[in-house]
């Protein structure tokens, strides 16, 4: 079957190949400046958006098939592939850039907007600094070592749970892994994979509040 590719998948969505079909994909902000998105109707935004949701199962490639598109996105209406490849938003050829290669090239990006020197005092402040979130905060079976920055890490991505919580939840994560016949490889992408899975249920419960004055009427 013939295929298109979404134009710069691997540019704008960034979970890793290796952790199978992303549970979510990426909208950037920068498309509301974006004026081959402007242009589009709110029907062809919303079936741009499907195909996105689309394209991740098979890492931004979509069947060049519109009636089969409108059967697994559950469309109203046929989505306008041509529109989207003639606006810039599909591609009839693979011509997204390896994800290995952006984040190399951010790597030495980063390295070459480095200061070049630095005084005396600043060095003491960002080794003291490095030294403390360097420190073991949490080590197990299967988590091999959650240091004190990457607790803030986790603390910062679920802000309702206490350092006590996270602990425990570390704990809790190396115990069901540590059982596994076929444990994951990678420890720390499983570990903030638990912890995002709780913000997640946190933020259901949060968005989802019943209106007491809709009781009786729904």
């Amino acid at each position: 079957m013939a295929m298109l590719y979404v134009h710069d998948w691997d540019k704008w969505q960034t979970y890793r190949r290796d952790r199978g079909a992303p549970p979510w994909i990426k909208i950037h902000r920068t498309l509301m400046r974006s004026r081959k998105w402007i242009e589009l109707s709110d029907v062809q935004r919303s079936h741009l958006v499907h195909i996105w949701m689309l394209a991740a199962d098979e890492n931004g490639r979509i069947p060049n098939d519109p009636q089969l598109i409108r059967k697994f996105c559950q469309l109203d209406n046929e989505p306008d592939l041509n529109l989207f490849i003639e606006k810039g938003f599909l591609d009839a050829k693979a011509t997204s850039p390896r994800r290995q290669r952006v984040v190399k090239a951010t790597s030495a990006r980063r390295s070459d907007d480095a200061p070049e020197r630095e005084t005396e005092t600043e060095t003491e402040t960002e080794t003291e600094t490095e030294a403390e979130g360097s420190r073991d905060a949490y080590k197990g079976r299967f988590i091999k070592r959650v240091t004190e920055k990457s607790l803030q890490e986790l603390q910062a991505l679920c802000p309702h749970l206490t350092r006590s919580d996270i602990l425990r939840e570390l704990s809790r994560c190396d115990e069901y892994y540590s059982e596994q016949d076929k444990p994951p490889k990678s420890s720390w992408w499983t570990t903030k994979a638990w912890f995002e899975r709780i913000k997640a249920r946190r933020d259901e419960q949060s968005v989802y509040k019943p209106n007491p004055a809709l009781r009786g009427v729904l």
